[in-house]
């Protein structure tokens, strides 16, 4: 059929039909990261309703006192949106996880909507929550914090008559009462009641016990895994969780002592025996109760 060039210019006049538009369910993710020192990497999924399909939207880290926005956007009001966060030891999210939650915001419908997330450091920390709305975030708190036990930890590796107890050097420069992080180290000392890097505060805290060197008012740390020293570190609400000890037996007379993060270390000192003073401390996975991985603690928990 020919259509005469008529036709053609009547059809071309015709006023166009609106099409039906694909409006935008959107999920606007705030997150503010209110622990010092602990980086939080977050990851925004997309799912179906039968959360048959998931797929990352959007994720990346957010630094110690830092916030960060990550969007959803989806055109289909039969899914999901999942806000997942992982709270890391180190600050550049690569450490150790801390805590991992995940939550379904919900799907959309009506299909236009817009949601505001915001991710809080919980006081009972590990955890963090997603919150809605945009909300304000303070600096994390420990709410009644028990008075502190002047506590002295004694190793059961002391030769010839000599009992060593785990302290600080004195004579250190990084050690003193204002050190930089992370560079003062905990080691075997000869028991003397005049030296105050040799004596630690002891606070229990949610199923943990926390040391705080009494000369530098620092904490009794280490890092996950075997093999690695003690090196104390700053005194913040967030370390004070962090690096929490737990403890196993009866630390009137032989104890073991665990990172809270990394259960199947123990409190040792390196090397074989005879031990003497300057014998670095660190944790080692457990070997059956010897004298250079349990301790006695005075007073006992």
């Amino acid at each position: 059929m020919i259509i005469s060039k008529n036709a053609l210019l009547a059809m071309l006049s015709l006023p166009l039909v609106a099409l039906p538009s694909l409006a935008l369910a959107k999920n606007i993710v705030i997150a503010k990261n209110g622990h010092p020192n602990l980086s939080i990497w977050v990851t925004l999924y997309h799912a179906d309703r039968a959360d048959l399909v998931r797929t990352i939207h959007d994720s990346g880290c957010v630094p110690a006192g830092t916030t960060r926005t990550f969007t959803i956007n989806t055109t289909d009001h039969t899914s999901n949106a999942y806000l997942r966060s992982e709270l890391k030891l180190n600050a550049d999210c690569r450490g150790t996880t801390l805590h991992d939650t995940t939550v379904n915001s919900g799907a959309k419908d009506p299909l236009i909507a817009t949601d505001t997330f915001t991710l809080l450091p919980q006081n009972s920390y590990p955890q963090t929550y997603w919150a809605a709305g945009n909300q304000n975030v303070g600096t994390v708190s420990i709410a009644n914090l028990p008075a502190p036990v002047v506590t002295r930890i004694f190793s059961r590796a002391g030769t010839n008559g000599k009992v060593l107890v785990l302290g600080i050097d004195p004579g250190n420069t990084a050690c003193l009462r204002t050190p930089t992080p992370g560079q003062c180290r905990a080691i075997l000392r000869e028991e003397n009641a005049s030296e105050y890097g040799q004596y630690w505060e002891r606070y229990a805290l949610d199923g943990g016990y926390v040391f705080k060197n009494m000369a530098n008012d620092q904490l009794l740390a280490v890092a996950p895994g075997n093999g690695n020293p003690i090196v104390l570190q700053k005194s913040t609400v967030t370390n004070m969780y962090a690096y929490r000890w737990t403890i196993g037996g009866n630390c009137a007379s032989n104890c073991a002592l665990r990172p809270i993060q990394d259960g199947g270390q123990n409190l040792n000192v390196f090397g074989g025996g005879p031990y003497d003073a300057g014998r670095a401390v660190g944790t080692w996975g457990w070997d059956g109760g010897g004298i250079n991985e349990t301790w006695t603690l005075s007073p006992a928990p």
